[in-house]
């Protein structure tokens, strides 16, 4: 597990090569479903400012799997 600290927060998330892979495999496969092959497709898609903070959530939670811990 690798760690991340900032002012506010430590936290811990998957740092191995098969995590790497996965995240990779996602967002390629995201890319894919919606033919977002370039960053002015994202930028004019309803699409990507709809689906994207939940797409991104899943990969904090499923793939990173973060551990957050607040600092007090």
């Amino acid at each position: 597990m690798a760690k991340i600290e900032t002012k506010n927060a430590v936290v811990q998330y998957q740092d191995d090569q098969e995590t790497k892979e996965v995240l990779f495999q996602t967002i390629l496969k995201w890319f894919t479903k919606h033919e977002s092959f370039c960053g002015e497709v994202l930028v004019q898609s309803d699409f990507a400012y709809e689906e994207l903070p939940d797409f991104m959530g899943d990969v904090a939670e499923k793939i990173f799997k973060f551990d957050l811990e607040w600092k007090e």
